[in-house]
């Protein structure tokens, strides 16, 4: 009886080694997971700064050539109307 309870402390501290190494390498793997999401959600949030910064710029450029164009349309419907006056 003695020598089947040192058999199975043997190989219940064998299995417990197992789990304590396995979960230790999980562990490891989680944290580069973490790490690996952390860099990409500052790169999007980048991306996305940039993207918004692209967008007011476009806006800034964009604006005057888009009042230019309904000034024009604005005096070639007057202009109309004058010609169709006279």
């Amino acid at each position: 009886m003695q020598e089947l309870q040192t058999v199975l402390i043997i190989l219940l501290s064998i299995g417990f080694g197992i789990l304590l190494l396995m979960g230790i390498a999980m562990v490891f793997i989680i944290v580069n997971i973490l790490n690996n999401v952390r860099r990409i959600t500052q790169r999007v949030d980048e991306t996305s700064e940039n993207m918004g910064e692209m967008a007011k710029y476009m806006g800034k450029k964009v604006a005057p050539a888009a009042v230019g164009a309904l000034m024009r349309v604005a005096l070639r419907g007057v202009k109309s109307k004058v010609k169709k006056d006279k």
